[in-house]
């Protein structure tokens, strides 16, 4: 009999101000001519079949049109809208998980890490999945290069109480903290840690 495959995605974060930035990065130009979040999502969509992108409450400027755009380009991407993302990560964290409470896990990252590599996201997602198939919903995964963890991290079910709790922008991390074991993935991609702040780091 085939082992039915358990449910689950990517959740992309991408609704934060970006201050240090000085404008909206997520539209800021590569040098593909992609935007930083179009070259972010293209990854994670390469690495799993499903993926969701948070954005910015509907009802703020230009937002709509982000979200049209991003259908246009990649018609298989979920989009949550985050009416209260301006508190902070939490709240477009606990935004987005409350769209995925279907899934038996999820691989949750930042728009605005563009050299991550798709076969760091994949391995993240697959090893969550053996983990939460062999009964350990409560498993944490993440990426570890360089002796350093980074993003992205995903998390079984059994945490998706706490994640709809998270707020302010502190994010997942106070889940992974109060997390006694997790279970960090070895892999050859610096891109984890390269997260974009300021317009000087465009260059991959």
């Amino acid at each position: 009999m085939t082992e039915q495959a358990l449910r689950g995605g990517g959740l992309v974060l991408a609704a934060g101000v970006g201050r240090r930035f000085g404008s909206d990065k997520r539209r800021a130009r590569l040098a593909s001519g992609d935007t930083l979040l179009e070259t972010t999502l293209t990854r994670w969509l390469q690495a799993l079949p499903v993926v969701r992108a948070v954005l910015r409450a509907a009802t703020e400027p230009t937002e709509r049109e982000l979200a049209a755009s991003l259908h246009v380009r990649f018609p298989d991407l979920a989009i949550t809208h985050a009416a209260h993302w301006a508190e902070g990560m939490g709240a477009s964290l606990a935004a987005g998980i409350a769209d995925c409470q279907d899934w038996d896990y999820v691989v949750i990252g930042l728009g605005d890490m563009p050299a991550l590599q798709e076969a760091t996201i994949h391995a993240i997602a697959v090893e969550l999945e053996e983990r939460c198939r062999s009964g350990e919903v409560d498993a944490v995964v993440r990426p570890r290069h360089d002796d350093r963890p980074g993003h992205p991290v995903g998390f079984g079910k059994g945490h998706f109480r706490a994640l709809l709790n998270s707020s302010g922008d502190i994010g997942a991390r106070r889940v992974v903290s109060a997390h006694a074991h997790v279970i960090d993935l070895p892999c050859s991609d610096p891109g984890i840690h390269r997260d974009i702040d300021t317009p000087d780091q465009l260059q991959l």
